[in-house]
């Protein structure tokens, strides 16, 4: 069985750019609680001795200045990726029909010719139509009824379909000679992959 990943390529990248952005807000919250560590430690210390001289103070102060600037930035950081992540999120919700015509481009042999490929979506808001997934409807030319039948089973052969169907195929005579016109009702794996 061929294994085609129809996980568009953007919402791969968006799913990598949401774990970079949890990475990030890690980091952050580690610096965030170093920063009160290191408060902490400065406010017992104080309390502790108040023979502290005034350029150990200021050191410790200056530490405790460089760790939240450094917290600030990484929170800017964490934000500007948040926002790219939102914004690519509205970009790349779109299926990559890409990865489907190269599939079938792999599985039409030159036997076979393809007019028109449509993607019919079941009807919004329907109770029966939640969980179906959409219809792959392709019409062509054959060389002969047994390259449409072979193309079929590659079709089946692929795993991406739950069932292929061939709904009508009938010989036709032209300028080139015989020919078999099809029209295929190529149902998706509605098993809760993604799909296009």
């Amino acid at each position: 069985m061929n294994s085609a990943n129809l996980i568009p390529i953007a919402r791969q990248l968006r799913n990598a750019r949401r774990a970079r952005l949890i990475r990030w807000a890690f980091v952050g919250g580690g610096a965030a609680t170093l920063l009160a560590g290191a408060h902490g430690l400065l406010q017992v210390s104080a309390a502790q001795s108040a023979s502290i001289d005034a350029t150990q103070r200021a050191r410790l102060e200056n530490e405790i200045a460089e760790k939240t600037k450094a917290g600030n930035q990484l929170r800017r950081e964490i934000q500007l990726v948040a926002r790219q992540v939102q914004a690519s999120r509205v970009v790349t919700e779109h299926p990559d029909y890409s990865v489907l015509l190269a599939l079938l481009s792999q599985t039409a042999s030159t036997r076979i010719t393809l007019h028109q490929c449509a993607i019919e979506h079941p009807q919004h808001g329907e109770e029966t139509t939640k969980n179906v997934a959409p219809t792959l409807r392709l019409s062509g030319f054959g060389a002969s009824q047994s390259a449409v039948t072979s193309f079929v089973l590659r079709l089946e052969a692929t795993g991406v379909f739950d069932q292929v169907t061939l709904l009508r195929s009938n010989e036709q005579n032209d300028v080139a000679g015989a020919t078999t016109a099809f029209q295929l009702d190529c149902q998706f794996d509605g098993s809760g992959k993604e799909t296009p």
